[in-house]
């Protein structure tokens, strides 16, 4: 059987795993990118205020919480895993304090919230 070299190449190229948007290989964590209108939206489907207000022991409401998405990643699994790096102000502190939320939304358009890890404000977002 004689492979021509446009055989190879569509083998290589075209069967490839890869998420075709961000050359992103299936199952790996992409590259860290800033907030767009997207992940806004993401982050609005899952109850983040309440898995940080029992983290800080405390019961918040709306108003003493403000949370600001600061930058995201993307796990292509079955559905799409986001590592969402949040800035949190919290009451009266003076200083934010920052989380990421890994939020998982099935191919049909349901979210969960799976797991939330405090960070530092300089740390990048890692898979957990």
């Amino acid at each position: 059987m004689g492979w021509s070299i446009w055989s190879i190449f569509f083998v290589m190229v075209c069967l490839t795993p890869r998420c075709v948007e961000n050359r992103q290989l299936v199952g790996g964590v992409g590259d860290e990118k800033p907030v767009d209108v997207h992940i806004h939206d993401v982050v609005s489907h899952v109850d983040i205020r309440s898995s940080i207000g029992s983290s800080q022991n405390v019961l918040l409401t709306d108003n003493e919480i403000n949370i600001e998405p600061v930058s995201y990643k993307t796990q292509l699994v079955n559905g799409v895993n986001y590592f969402v790096k949040l800035r949190a102000q919290i009451g009266n502190n003076i200083r934010p304090q920052y989380y990421v939320a890994k939020i998982y939304k099935t191919f049909d358009g349901n979210f969960s919230l799976v797991d939330i890890q405090a960070v530092g404000r300089k740390d990048v977002i890692n898979y957990f």
